[in-house]
């Protein structure tokens, strides 16, 4: 009797734990550089950086760090200084980061 009360009660913990788990799991994202023309690299980087700050206060999302993905495609031979500017740039980048979601766009 004792043990079926045992792993009745352990079963629930491991329930509600896999449950607390699932539910607090952030999906990952990734924010790309903005691609620019006709304005200075100088003026895009800190647009880039408050919307990575924005979105980094919601905590629907686990916001991957500007020096993390540097690290990741810098060794695939991807610069961010240079930003993507088409959509198979932006799938390949998404993947070598491993990211459930992909923030990337131009002005």
């Amino acid at each position: 009797m004792y043990n079926r009360h045992f792993y009745a009660v352990k079963l629930v913990f491991l329930i509600l734990s896999s449950i607390i788990t699932s539910v607090s799991a952030q999906p990952s994202l990734a924010i790309l550089p903005i691609a620019y023309s006709g304005i200075s690299h100088g003026d895009v980087k800190p647009l880039t950086e408050k919307i990575r700050y924005e979105i980094s206060k919601d905590t629907a999302f686990k916001v991957m760090a500007r020096d993390e993905m540097e690290l990741m495609l810098g060794d695939q031979g991807f610069d961010l200084s240079k930003p993507c500017t088409d959509l198979a740039c932006g799938i390949s980048m998404g993947q070598l980061l491993s990211v459930d979601q992909l923030i990337s766009g131009s002005i």
